[in-house]
């Protein structure tokens, strides 16, 4: 969340079991020994994690840059709501932003120190500043977005350590492929090796059935703690 004055992560998380992973959407996750401020990383802890405090430069505002697909930041210094987050070009994202915890969520507020996935149409730029205000179009999207899930069946998957994660299905005539609705309903890449995730093989969170139709569409779940429980 800060400009630090050492990079390297031994010395900001001195307990992490693991290196850093960072994404990159053209090779995929990569090991990495420093921390780059607006970049995201996967940082895995023991059972009981430390409480640390990272000292340095505050960071109010901030330009990363994204590639087409999936990209993993950072954020700044305070929070800021995710749908205050602009691109260059505009329009790129569908301002839903993704965070973990034992399970992909959906955040409305990016907070320091924590990691996020955004998904884009191509490269472009996106701007972060604790200032902006929110736009009315990602907030449609978001309507959008949960009016869809809050009609759908729901299917929850659980396991013995109490990760939880969810899937829906929804009967309808309507077709996913118009818009940014193909998708709008992605998830994020798979975690890092032993990450407990669960998702259709599709790699969505929600899918469709046509009225009086049946569908099989496998369910793919990763690293549970057994037993699992649907």
């Amino acid at each position: 969340p800060v400009q630090p004055d050492s990079p390297a992560v031994r010395r900001l998380y001195p307990s992490a079991n693991t290196a850093a992973y960072s994404f990159d959407p053209l090779i995929g996750y990569r090991q990495c020994d420093t921390l780059i401020p607006g970049i995201g990383y996967w940082l895995k802890y023991r059972e009981s994690a430390d409480t640390v405090f990272i000292a340095g430069v505050a960071r109010l505002a901030d330009t990363l840059n994204v590639r087409e697909g999936w990209n993993l930041i950072g954020t700044l210094s305070s929070p800021i709501g995710a749908y205050t987050v602009d691109s260059d070009p505009p329009g790129i994202t569908t301002g839903l932003f993704y965070g973990y915890n034992r399970g992909y969520f959906i955040a409305d507020t990016l907070i320091p120190g924590e990691g996020y996935w955004i998904r884009t149409s191509q490269d472009g730029k996106l701007a972060l500043d604790a200032s902006s205000p929110a736009t009315a179009f990602k907030r449609t999207m978001r309507t959008e977005f949960t009016d869809r899930l809050a009609a759908a069946n729901v299917i929850r998957v659980g396991d013995h350590a109490g990760n939880m994660a969810s899937v829906f299905y929804l009967g309808t005539t309507e077709s996913d492929d118009s818009s940014t609705a193909g998708y709008l309903f992605e998830l994020p890449p798979t975690p890092p090796g032993g990450e407990f995730d669960a998702r259709f093989a599709s790699r969505r969170m929600l899918e469709t059935v046509g009225e009086g139709l049946t569908r099989e569409i496998p369910i793919l779940i990763s690293s549970p703690r057994y037993p699992v429980s649907l």
